[in-house]
């Protein structure tokens, strides 16, 4: 009986020992994880506010360079020696939004600043589409959904003139859905700004056309 017991003892301890080392790893597995996941968050947001400064930084060298420059067709930055980079600039004062447009649309570009992505240069007749990224810091055009029909979007053009365009359509549509950038426009000024919505694989479209008010 004695022995039994022992070996009973024995066999307790090694189960315990056995248990503490896999509490150990699952410990130390876990918080290996956690830091990993840490690191990344930590460079995603380093990289969020980075390219929002790298935009600010863009946009005050366009104003600068805009505003003191002497000759009307002086542009800061070329695509192919004949568009600028940069071809206006964005502004939605409710959501205190403010970007340069930047001419063209592809991955490098979308993680600096709002780009065109189809359409006229800032302020023509037709359908100007511009393309942005649904941040979940609320930059770009992470605050998109605060907007509703009647609100103003303000675009600037290259030579600082500006027009006024008021909401008149909010939606959601499938992401390889792009009816949204038809020029089809009856002549009239028209803008229309898109972002993802990541949660249901949609994009995210507002519609505003010029006013008055």
């Amino acid at each position: 009986f004695k022995g039994r017991y022992i070996m009973n003892q024995i066999l307790i301890c090694k189960k315990s020992k056995i248990k503490n080392i896999v509490l150990k790893s699952v410990l130390y597995s876990s918080i290996s994880f956690s830091l990993v996941l840490l690191f990344y968050v930590i460079i995603y947001y380093y990289n969020l506010t980075k390219n929002e400064i790298i935009s600010k930084k863009m946009l005050l060298s366009y104003n600068i360079s805009s505003l003191y420059h002497s000759d009307n067709r002086y542009k800061a930055s070329y695509i192919n020696n004949s568009e600028p980079l940069i071809i206006g600039t964005l502004e939605i004062p409710k959501i205190n939004l403010k970007y340069p447009i930047l001419s063209y649309s592809d991955e490098k570009n979308l993680n600096i600043s709002p780009c065109r992505f189809a359409g006229p240069l800032p302020n023509q007749i037709g359908n100007l589409c511009i393309a942005g990224h649904n941040n979940i810091d609320n930059s770009f055009f992470g605050k998109l959904y605060l907007l509703k029909i009647g609100d103003i979007i303000r675009i600037f053009d290259n030579k600082k003139n500006h027009k006024d365009y008021a909401i008149y359509a909010k939606y959601e549509i499938e992401k390889n859905n792009f009816e949204c950038t038809s020029q089809d426009t009856a002549s009239k000024r028209i803008v229309t700004l898109m972002t993802c919505n990541s949660l249901k694989d949609t994009r995210i479209i507002l519609k505003a056309e010029e006013t008055s008010i």
